[in-house]
C-alpha cells in the first residue's frame, strides 16, 4: 500500500480514495479490541495478498477489496450483537444473585 501512497500524491486529502477505504475497514475490524474470528483474520490475509499480487496492474483490487472487508466488518458487528444478547440474561441473573452473595462474602 505504501506504493500506492508514495504514487497517489491526493491519498491523504482524498476521503473517496479505495486505498485508504481499505485502509480504513482494516482499522475497524481491529477496533473491537477482543480476539479477531480467525475465519476473518484468514479471509483478511487473502485480501492482502490478493492486494499485493494484483494492485500494479489493477487498482480496482481495492475496490473489491473495501467492499468485501465492508461485508466482514458488518458480520462482524452482527456476532458482536449476538454475544451481547446472550449474555444479557446472565447479567440480569448475576445482579439479582449478587445481594445473596454480597450477604454470605460479608458475614
Amino acid at each position: 500500500m505504501l506504493k500506492v501512497v508514495m504514487r497517489d500524491p491526493d491519498f491523504f486529502e482524498d476521503q473517496q480514495s479505495p486505498v485508504r477505504g481499505v485502509l480504513n475497514r482494516l482499522a475497524q475490524l481491529g477496533s473491537r479490541g477482543s480476539k479477531v474470528n480467525p475465519v476473518i483474520q484468514r479471509r483478511v490475509e487473502e485480501l492482502i495478498q490478493s492486494i499485493v499480487i494484483g494492485f500494479e496492474h489493477d487498482l480496482g483490487v481495492f475496490e473489491r477489496a473495501a467492499e468485501e472487508l465492508e461485508e466482514l466488518i458488518e458480520r462482524q458487528k452482527r456476532v458482536y450483537q449476538r454475544n451481547v444478547e446472550r449474555v444479557k440474561p446472565c447479567r440480569k441473573r448475576l445482579i439479582a444473585f449478587w445481594p445473596a452473595v454480597g450477604v454470605i462474602c460479608c458475614r
